[in-house]
């Protein structure tokens, strides 16, 4: 705006000039004048063009939409049995969500249920599991005892560690079921840890 005003100004003073400058008493023609307005109001429009394209702002990048994240944790929930034989996977095709929405949820839904005894991030050090033997596992180092795919842990998970003839009497790993935590959540919380603690040191 105000590179407008000085050149509305500057135009205002050199047309000015110019007519007195070139006027029929000093021996040039109208048309001369007529000429040399005409080439300056040209230059002047030139310099306004120039100055609204530099002066517009650069126009902003839509937001990168995050990547898809394949099925979600509601419908593989969906498929999912809800019991299974001792030593048996669950019934369905469960894979473990890597959708953001709910890995997001899965963190929250760790904080609350899991962090006690395997610790707030995933080291197996919560206070609530110092006197657990064994102890709880340490989702960064550890290795899973009864199957590392996703069916295999998100059978444990939800029915327990009991429900593996191999596993101690002691075990403290409960199973969610019958508790208020859904198997949808038992998967956000599995697409929390998959995402942020296993393998990761």
């Amino acid at each position: 705006m105000l590179f407008k005003s000085l050149l509305r100004v500057a135009s205002s003073e050199i047309f000015h000039k110019l007519g007195a400058r070139y006027s029929p008493h000093f021996g040039l023609k109208d048309e001369h004048m007529k000429l040399n307005r005409t080439v300056l109001l040209g230059l002047v429009v030139a310099g306004l063009t120039a100055q609204m394209t530099f002066a517009a702002p650069a126009a902003k990048k839509p937001a990168a939409k995050p990547a898809a994240g394949g099925a979600t944790a509601a419908a593989i929930a969906k498929g999912m049995g809800d019991d299974a034989p001792p030593d048996k996977v669950l019934s369905g095709k469960i894979s473990i969500p890597t959708d953001a929405a709910d890995i997001a949820a899965g963190k929250a839904l760790f904080a609350k249920n899991c962090a006690s005894c395997h610790g707030p991030n995933g080291e197996g050090n919560g206070p609530a599991g110092m006197m657990l033997d064994p102890k709880p596992r340490n989702y960064h180092t550890d290795k899973f005892k009864y199957g590392s795919d996703d069916a295999h842990i998100a059978t444990t998970v939800w029915l327990g560690a009991k429900h593996w003839k191999t596993a101690p009497a002691t075990s403290g790993m409960a199973g969610f079921k019958g508790t208020k935590v859904t198997k949808e959540q038992v998967l956000q919380i599995l697409s929390f840890v998959k995402h942020d603690f296993i393998g990761k040191k």
